[in-house]
């Protein structure tokens, strides 16, 4: 399982408790980040070299729920 951290923030807001904008991750990737809860991220990979980490209550279902909108 990869790991997904904010290591720099290039274009956002850093409050205590919340992160929102672009950042850079730790791993090197760009990410567009609407974080409060970093326990419960859901990573959405995009076809633009980017992923997309949001907070969520349950990203196990919202990943279900997405697959089944998807589905081909």
């Amino acid at each position: 399982m990869k790991v997904y951290k904010p290591k720099i923030r290039k274009n956002g807001i850093g409050l205590p408790g919340y992160k929102e904008g672009w950042f850079k991750l730790k791993n090197g990737e760009k990410a567009l980040l609407y974080v409060t809860d970093p326990s419960k991220v859901a990573c959405i990979p995009t076809k633009d070299s980017y992923s997309v980490l949001l907070s969520t209550g349950r990203p196990r279902e919202l990943f279900k729920s997405m697959n089944e909108l998807w589905k081909d």
